[in-house]
């Protein structure tokens, strides 16, 4: 039991380390502008509708990858709150 408790502290001080270096990355002006450009860019806030079923895939993958980015950003993930 207790080497499962130390497991967990290290895997959540990992994710908040992880964290920490998202929001230092992303802080600042250029960092916002970035995001910024990301969010339009990945179909954040706009439909990935598409005839293809390949482009929507596509669409829905790189809008995935702004909303990591956006959740890391967060002070604490929502299940902690």
């Amino acid at each position: 039991m207790a080497d499962e408790g130390r497991k967990n502290e290290k895997a959540l001080a990992q994710i908040e380390e992880r964290r920490k270096m998202y929001q230092d990355c992303f802080s600042g002006q250029a960092g916002e502008y970035v995001l910024e450009d990301l969010k339009t860019s990945f179909f954040v806030g706009y439909t990935t509708f598409s005839k293809d079923g390949l482009e929507i895939a596509y669409r829905e993958g790189i809008r995935t990858a702004y909303l990591h980015i956006a959740r890391m950003l967060q002070d604490k993930p929502k299940e902690a709150r």
